[in-house]
């Protein structure tokens, strides 16, 4: 048996705590958020309509794909109660 001392301070690093961060918003910060969520729909709003297709056709494709994955499972299934 090999005897071992370990120092406790050695054991835990040396680590700053974090900062505590308050809970709750002050009002100006929640008016703040809300006038730049406003300011960022309408920069954005000339580009709605682009956003939008480009999210349905990604979800257009999503859906080609689980049709087709479905259909590819429905045909085999099919072949091997033929076969």
């Amino acid at each position: 048996m090999i005897p071992v001392v370990a120092d406790p301070i050695d054991a835990i690093g040396d680590i700053t705590p974090p900062i505590d961060l308050p809970g709750e918003l002050e009002w100006y910060q929640v008016v703040f958020a809300l006038v730049m969520i406003l300011l960022l729909i309408l920069v954005l709003a000339p580009l709605w309509p682009y956003i939008l297709k480009g999210i349905l056709w990604v979800y257009d494709y999503i859906a080609k794909g689980v049709r087709s994955i479905i259909s590819l499972i429905k045909d085999r299934k099919n072949n091997r109660k033929e076969g």
